[in-house]
C-alpha cells in the first residue's frame, strides 16, 4: 500500500511540519514535496512512499506506523 503525494502533504501539514522547497525525486525526473519536522526531512518519492533525511531505523518507522494505523 502506498501513499499519494496529496495524502502525504495533508498528513505532514496536519502534523505541523514545515513545507520546504520541492526537490527532485530519486529518479531525477520530477519534483516532489518536502517537509521538515523535528529536524528530520521527509519527502515523497513520487512512487508512493516516503523517504527521510537523516536515515531513520526501520524499527522506529514500524512503531510509528503501528501508532498511526
Amino acid at each position: 500500500m502506498g501513499i499519494s503525494t496529496q495524502e502525504f502533504c495533508v498528513t505532514m501539514e496536519t502534523l505541523g511540519a514545515i513545507k520546504m522547497k520541492d526537490r527532485l525525486n530519486h529518479k531525477h525526473t520530477t519534483y516532489v514535496p518536502c517537509f521538515t519536522l523535528s529536524g528530520i526531512e521527509f519527502f515523497h518519492s513520487g512512487d508512493g512512499y516516503v523517504l527521510t533525511t537523516p536515515h531513520i531505523s526501520r524499527e522506529l518507522i514500524s512503531e510509528t506506523m503501528k501508532l498511526f494505523g
